[in-house]
Order: structure tokens, then C-alpha cells, then sequence
């Protein structure tokens, strides 16, 4: 979906539409309609089958569907199923025969930005339609992406604290260890054994002030990458 369309609809640029529908009279009137406004341009494609609009959608770009479906037979709410798993930022308009508002909700919950009685469609009202159709999945997929960054972000949080929990705990510990043995055991160690202690303690300290230092000198994604590696040494 072009990241200007709501722009689009409000300025004389032309908007593809993918329209998909079984009846070449219904297609006509349909397009005969949108050619009437004056409020914007369309570039109208007309499929007969949901097949040739899969086909489509994978080698052209548009920037809404049209789909004329009868809500009463199952099967188009699984046509419609596979236009938004090939199509998923794409908002789609329905145009049904009966107004049947079970089915209708139904249509809804599986992604359908609003849906349109065929015999009651007019220029303003399909033009309508589609703007705000547009401007709701412009809004829904802005959405999913601020929660897509989120999780992003939370995900490399956890794994930055954790990663900084267990680099600094190996050397802490040794450093602790060995202070509790020179406190609580001095009487009783060898000279040598007290140097070791402290070469122990020193070599953590250098390790802790090594790890600090990397830590500090991270700040591209590239360089936390590079820190999750368990085959890293530093």
C-alpha cells in the first residue's frame, strides 16, 4: 500500500484498485461510478476470480482491493481469508448483495475495512468508503508496527540485561570469594596462598573494568549482535 494513499485520495493522483468481481454488469456499474468523481482518480483492474487477483497481487502493486463476494456462501469468507494473507497491508472493501449483519461482522473480523450493499452504492459513498478504509489500515499497520518495535525492544532488553548479568558475575564472584577467604581465613593462609587470593582479585577487577569498557563503547545494533554471540570472547 503506498504510504501516501489517504493524501492520494484527497489530491487528483490516481489510486489503483483491485477489483474483484464474478459479474462483468456489476464490474461495469462499479467502475462507471468511481469514473463520476470528482474528488479523486482511479485506475480500476478488474479480475473475475480471486485466483487471478493472487496472480496479480504478486506482480503488481495496488493500493486497495474492491471485492464483490456474496457473505452467504463460506467459501468467499475464505477467498477473503487468502487475499489478506497475500495482500496483508492492503485494506479491502466488500460489496455484498444482501445485508446480512452476522455475516457482515464476520467479514470484519477477518480484516475487511468496511463492506458496501451493492444496490445502495453511490459516487460519494464508495469514495467515502474507500478513503476511510484506507486511513484505518494506514492506522492499523502503524500500529502493529509500533508494537512490532516494542517487542523489538524488549526482547533486546531482556537479552541485554541478561547478557550483562552473566559477564559480570563470574569475575564478581571470584572477587567476593576470595575477599571472604582472606577476611574470614587469614591466620590460617600460607603467604603464597594470600598472593594468590589477590592476584585473584586483581585479575577479576582488570576483567570486570575490561567488561565495563566494552560495555560503555557499545552503541550500534551491530555491536550488541556481536555481544549475544556466545563464541565471542572479550
Amino acid at each position: 500500500m503506498s504510504e501516501n494513499l489517504a493524501k492520494t485520495l484527497e489530491d487528483s493522483a490516481p489510486v489503483a484498485i483491485l477489483l474483484i468481481e464474478d459479474s462483468l454488469e456489476d464490474a461495469e456499474l462499479i467502475q462507471e461510478i468511481l469514473g463520476y468523481t470528482t474528488s479523486a482518480q482511479f485506475e480500476v483492474t478488474h479480475v473475475k476470480q480471486v485466483s487471478e487477483a493472487l496472480q496479480l497481487l504478486a506482480e503488481e502493486c495496488f493500493d486497495v482491493i474492491l471485492l464483490g463476494i456474496e457473505l452467504t456462501e463460506p467459501k468467499q469468507l475464505d477467498s477473503l481469508v487468502q487475499l489478506q494473507s497475500a495482500a496483508p497491508t492492503l485494506p479491502v472493501v466488500v460489496l455484498v448483495e444482501s445485508d446480512d449483519e452476522q455475516l457482515a461482522a464476520e467479514a470484519l473480523r477477518e480484516g475487511v475495512q468496511d463492506y458496501l450493499l451493492k444496490g445502495e452504492v453511490d459516487c460519494r459513498l464508495l469514495v467515502r468508503a474507500l478513503r476511510y478504509a484506507v486511513e484505518r489500515k494506514q492506522s492499523e499497520v502503524a500500529v502493529r508496527q509500533a508494537l512490532k518495535q516494542e517487542r523489538e525492544f524488549q526482547e533486546l532488553k531482556y537479552r541485554w540485561i541478561s547478557l550483562v548479568s552473566h559477564k559480570f558475575r563470574n569475575p564478581l564472584t571470584t572477587i567476593v570469594a576470595s575477599a571472604d577467604l582472606l577476611e574470614e581465613c587469614s591466620d590460617h593462609l600460607t603467604e603464597e596462598k594470600k598472593h594468590d587470593l589477590y592476584r585473584r582479585i586483581q585479575s577479576a577487577s582488570q576483567r570486570m573494568n575490561e567488561l565495563l569498557d566494552d560495555f560503555i563503547l557499545t552503541d550500534t545494533t551491530e555491536s550488541l549482535e556481536d555481544f549475544f554471540n556466545p563464541d565471542r570472547k572479550i
